[in-house]
């Protein structure tokens, strides 16, 4: 099995221009597969998510987004991909909006998370 870091070591060192001559018609195999590294690079698990089954048809997505509202949140739905991010707003960093607040434990954190659709997801 080839670990991801393996794949980091591969794609950071590997020289695509040696193969030029031996490789043509294969540069959309190599650009998927630097582009899948680099898009799993970017992922770094956050928010942890559930997908579960609710019926026969539908699905539903749970995000653990702790100190996060719906207001802080953005869904969006373009060419078969659902994306949720964060929104940039303004959190107070001395109190959080708590007037007694004696210990920051939950930070507010920037991110990104997409899923690609099946064709028949409406």
């Amino acid at each position: 099995m080839v670990t991801t870091q393996a794949l980091a070591n591969i794609f950071d060192h590997f020289d695509r221009t040696a193969l030029q001559p031996y490789a043509v018609g294969f540069d959309r195999i190599f650009d998927q597969l630097h582009d899948h590294y680099a898009l799993h690079q970017r992922n770094t698990g956050f928010p942890p998510y559930n997908i579960r089954k609710d019926g026969d048809y539908n699905f539903v997505i749970e995000l653990a987004l702790a100190g996060l509202s719906q207001d802080d949140l953005e869904v969006e739905v373009a060419e078969g991909t659902l994306t949720v991010r964060s929104i940039e707003q303004k959190h107070d960093e001395d109190d959080g909006g708590y007037p007694e607040l004696l210990h920051r434990g939950i930070s507010y954190r920037k991110f990104s998370r997409s899923w690609t659709l099946a064709d028949d997801v409406v």
